[in-house]
This record gives structure tokens, sequence and C-alpha cells, in this order.
């Protein structure tokens, strides 16, 4: 401890203000230590210095916290921040509220023995995650033809039997909510997603939707809103809703409209004379890192204008077109401000309180014509 005690001296000499905090530690790795050793370091850390003692917490119980045993996730030093603030500014709101009681303790030579000596109770994944199974639809048709279609008799009964089943549809907000600020989910949620922005899911989808009163996101491609040519050619498309429509969903307080790009899921066939089409977010060969995040960021940024001033919400969710990204592709999206994102990989999602990091490359699963509802829903179940 002379270290710490030389480098609190020379603080004080120059008037610098010294925070001392134990960064949070795996559970498992304290095996690799005796009881009385580590309360003897915490404890003798006291008699030299105050300190905000993060090493050992609920959290400390939580793998999914951390890298290893002795490397933490961002959003755990987000958390170490944003309770040092509270104490320092008692005007500060974090944006993650949804932090452990027993996270971050100020610990000073008046610290009871007793409070060295306790080791936190484990956190369960009743108390802090819950499993959010994702859904997702294109076109609802007629005409079906591969899982991008779906007859409107198919989706009805499948909307029916989530509803029968028990299935509480939420929002991206409410998700979100959880994650940040620890507000309860209700029983069963599940959320419900189309991608594309097609004129079926406001003339077949959405009354369906409202007859059994569930919530829904919509992903639409910002380029394509209202059109039923591709884009400023004569070439016919898929028709998709336009801004009256969108903004009827909004109101109905069930439809969220968010972004599939707006302009980075081209269609090559109709691509007349562009030699760089970008059918999905994927990085072009031979595009440098400086060029492809700009262009992600130019894309979300018009996504956002297209979107926003119609729905009067903000844009902060985007599905990724075929669900392809990379590193670089979530670096730039965050940067503008996107907080939750979702591909093509079936599954079901694990998500976490206090760790906004699993509200990204969310699961969903694709429901198709010979989707069996019954193995579905016993699959949900499990």
């Amino acid at each position: 401890m002379q270290s710490v005690a030389a480098i609190r001296k020379v603080c004080e000499e120059n008037g610098v203000n010294l925070i001392v905090l134990t960064a949070p530690v795996y559970t498992d790795y304290y095996k690799n230590f005796y009881d009385e050793d580590i309360t003897n370091f915490y404890e003798s850390l006291a008699k030299v210095t105050d300190y905000w003692d993060f090493s050992s917490s609920s959290v400390s119980s939580e793998p999914r916290f951390f890298y290893d045993s002795t490397h933490f996730r961002n959003n755990i030093g987000e958390m170490m921040a944003a309770r040092i603030a509270e104490k320092e500014y008692p005007d500060f709101t974090p944006a993650i509220t949804a932090i452990p009681s027993d996270f971050g303790t100020y610990v000073t030579a008046d610290t009871p023995h007793d409070y060295f000596t306790q080791r936190p109770a484990p956190r369960t994944d009743d108390d802090t995650a819950v499993q959010v199974p994702v859904l997702t639809w294109h076109q609802l048709t007629e005409d079906v033809s591969g899982s991008a279609t779906i007859s409107p008799e198919t989706f009805r009964k499948q909307i029916q039997a989530l509803s029968d089943a028990g299935c509480n549809t939420i929002s991206l907000e409410q998700l979100r909510d959880y994650v940040y600020n620890g507000t309860p989910l209700p029983e069963k949620p599940i959320i419900l997603t189309f991608d594309d922005g097609y004129l079926s899911n406001y003339e077949d989808a959405f009354p369906v939707l409202g007859e059994y009163n569930m919530k829904a996101t919509i992903f639409a491609i910002g380029v394509s809103i209202g059109k039923n040519t591709y884009k400023d050619t004569d070439h016919a498309m898929t028709p998709h809703f336009g801004a009256a429509e969108m903004q009827e969903m909004v109101d109905s307080g069930l439809i969220s409209i968010q972004s599939h790009t707006y302009d980075m899921h081209q269609w090559p066939p109709f691509e007349d004379g562009n030699d760089r089409v970008r059918e999905t977010l994927a990085q072009l060969p031979g595009e440098s890192d400086a060029d492809y995040e700009a262009a992600v960021k130019a894309d979300i940024q018009q996504s956002q204008q297209a979107i926003e001033p119609i729905t009067g919400e903000k844009v902060n969710a985007l599905s990724y077109p075929e669900g392809a990204y990379g590193t670089l592709t979530m670096d730039a999206l965050r940067s503008q401000g996107i907080e939750l994102t979702f591909t093509t990989q079936p599954g079901v999602n694990a998500i976490v309180q206090g760790l906004p990091q699993t509200l990204y490359s969310m699961h969903r699963i694709t429901m198709t014509e010979d989707t069996n509802m019954d193995e579905f829903l016993a699959e949900l179940a499990k």
C-alpha cells in the first residue's frame, strides 16, 4: 500500500482531487485467493485512502458483464462513472439507471470490518434478464412465394395463436426501458417486426394487429416510402406505404416506424449504370474504412430525416438488410443514435438489465406460410 499512499500524498500536495476505485472482478476469479487475504487487502486499502469499491457486488456474478474474469465490458465502466457522479453531482441523471443498489460503495477507514468479509448474493436471470423472441415478416400477399411472403389469412392465424398463448407484444421503447431503467416487462414478452415497409403492412397486417391490440415495429426503406416504382426509375416494384399511412399507424399507439436504411438495400437489376451497388450495409470490396463509415452515417441520417418528421418519433433502431453488418457498421450506427439493431439470425434474445450491448444484433425468427404454430409455441415455452 506504500505506492498508493505516496500517490495520495503527491496529489494532496499539488491540489489534485484523487479518486481511487477498485475494479469489478468476476466472482470465479476470487477462488484463486484465500478469503482472509481478500479481506485484508481491501481493508488495508481503506486505511490508506478512501475509495470506491466496485470489486464485488451482485454484478460480479453476471458473466455477460465480463470479457473474462478480470476484464469487464464498457457498460460496467459507464455504470461505475454514473455511480460516482451521482454522489459528486446531486442533479446528475445517468443514462443507465438500472444499476444494482449494491454496485459501488464508498469505503473509508471507518467502514465496519463486516463489510469486507461479506460476499454479495448472486444475480439471477429471473431478477435481471428476460428471454425475448423477436418475430419478423415482410410482405403479406395472396401470391405466396418464398419466406419473404405470407398470406393475410395465415398471418391472422399466427397472430391469433400468439394471442391465445398469452404472448404480450412490447414496443422497442419498452425493451430499451427495461435495459436502461429496469422498467418491468409483462409476462411472455414478444416483439413483432416487419421489414421493408410494404403497403400490405398497412392494408393487411395493421388491421389485424389493431383487432388483437398488438404492438409492432416496421423497418422501412427510406427511399421507397410512398413509392410503387424503384427510386427515380420506371421499374415497377411492390408498393410501399406513404406518409399518411405511417402517421395513421403511429397515431394508433401500436406501431413504430424505424429504419431498414435509407438506400442501402438496393436491387442490382434496377440500379442502371451503378457499378457500386449496396445490397446491404456490408462494406464494399476495396472501400476504405473512413469512406465506409461516412457512407453509413450519411445513410442513417437520411433515414432519420425521412421518417422522423412524419412520425414525430425518434428513429433509434435499425434492422440490417439481409442481416449483413460488421464492427464498423455498429460503431457508425451508434454514433448516430441507433440503440437497437436486428439481424436475420434465428434465435431468442437474452436481454440483460444494465447491459445495452444486449440490444445490438438481436436475433429474429422469420415467420413463413409454413410455420407450424403449435411446434413454434412449444419451442418458445421451453
